[in-house]
């Protein structure tokens, strides 16, 4: 009997890929692919004697179907050379913005975003700062995870004795849902 089962399990394997990705969807899931964003990236820019690290994450509700909302968290890192002293400070940061897709295609799961934010300097960091930042950013479509790519502006306007405010122009490259 147990072969038999076996056999049966094996002779079906080769439909599970037909039949077993229903069109159903819950509520919860519809809402989850159509009401939410979710991004994660990495940025980098250089300068002569500078270097700008940072990672976000972004988490948004779209309020139509080109304008959203998103709250972020951002770890920044700024690296400097002086007379052959390398330093750093950093600093965590929470914020939020808005976000508009200037490009939509839907089929292919393809927009072309423009994100604007505001966030500042949280916790016990070296760095005390209001960050103000543009990006456009290219989402590039997928099944789960979608690919991003990224060119944006930022100021980092330091409330730090010592340390003056810096623009960057950054790239980045991330995954969102």
């Amino acid at each position: 009997m147990r072969y038999i089962i076996i056999r049966l399990v094996i002779a079906l394997f080769p439909f599970v890929p037909v039949y077993g990705q229903d069109e159903l969807e819950s509520s919860v899931q519809k809402f989850v692919r159509e009401r939410m964003v979710f991004d994660v990236q990495g940025q980098h820019a250089s300068s002569k004697n500078r270097t700008f690290l940072a990672w976000e994450a972004d988490f948004g509700i779209n309020i139509s179907r080109r304008l959203y909302v998103h709250g972020l968290y951002d770890e920044l890192w700024l690296l400097k050379d002086k007379d052959d002293m390398r330093s750093y400070c950093s600093a965590n940061t929470l914020g939020g913005g808005m976000g508009y897709r200037l490009y939509v295609c839907d089929r292919k799961k393809v927009s072309l975003d423009l994100c604007l934010a505001l966030s500042q300097s949280i916790g016990a960091s070296s760095l005390k700062c209001t960050v103000y930042d543009t990006q456009l950013r290219l989402r590039l479509g997928g099944s789960i995870f979608v690919p991003t790519i990224g060119v944006g502006f930022k100021h980092i306007h330091s409330h730090t004795e010592g340390l003056e405010s810096r623009n960057h122009l950054y790239t980045s490259i991330g995954f969102g849902l």
